[in-house]
């Protein structure tokens, strides 16, 4: 091992460096432990113009459930943009 002398601030401290002697080994691999996740960049948030209400609006049908007493087995969700209120709707099972 080799000692390498830093000063921080009004400090001096005497370190062991192992990597200075093992060359497979990057610097970096010794300290990335201590640094935690990359921070990841997001894309920009994008203006969404509606400009009446249900001008635009969302439709979607759950897969096939378990059947109801009332024999409906499916749900259709609606989505309404301008307000964001969602509504389910029980949908029979067709056989």
């Amino acid at each position: 091992m080799t000692s390498l002398s830093v000063i921080e601030g009004d400090h001096h401290m005497e370190t062991q460096v192992p990597y200075l002697e093992d060359p497979a080994q990057k610097p970096a691999d010794i300290f990335t432990g201590r640094k935690g996740p990359k921070k990841r960049s997001r894309g920009k948030l994008q203006r969404h113009n509606i400009g009446a209400s249900f001008e635009h609006t969302a439709f979607d049908i759950l897969k096939p459930l378990p059947r109801t007493a009332d024999v409906n087995r499916y749900i259709l969700v609606v989505i309404h943009y301008f307000t964001s209120w969602p509504e389910a709707y029980p949908i029979p099972d067709p056989q």
